[in-house]
């Protein structure tokens, strides 16, 4: 039997914007995203999401921090994006910069997020 793919985006019937969907993010969905930054540079990039981890971040656990790890082709081997979200509501928030790493380099390059036009995710559903 064949996996069926889901697509999460954003403007579905559930309504999510694309801070939401990539709330949603998990490991193996392939993601597309695209990202304006405050310099005035466009980034758009596809691949698939490495680790999508969450941990607490304030002390009465309402707040949380999912690291979205994502390997992707071209310029960049990955990109990390922190999302903060508050599970008991629609509080989802980009604070952190984005984190670029170079094809083949070591040093990461941090960038800052003015708008997430776009996030869409694949999954296969087994």
């Amino acid at each position: 039997m064949s996996a069926e793919k889901q697509r999460i985006g954003p403007h579905d019937e559930a309504g999510f914007a694309p801070v939401d969907v990539l709330e949603q993010a998990e490991k193996d969905d392939r993601i597309e995203l695209e990202m304006q930054f405050y310099d005035g540079s466009f980034e758009f990039l596809s691949g698939t999401v490495d680790s999508a981890t969450v941990k607490d971040t304030s002390d009465d656990g309402r707040m949380q921090l999912k690291n979205v790890h994502v390997d992707t082709a071209g310029d960049y081997e990955a990109v990390v994006i922190n999302v903060h979200f508050d599970p008991e509501s629609a509080h989802n928030l980009i604070t952190d910069d984005v984190r670029f790493t170079p094809q083949g380099g070591d040093e990461y390059e941090f960038r800052e997020l003015e708008n997430l036009a776009n996030c869409e995710l694949v999954r296969e559903d087994e």
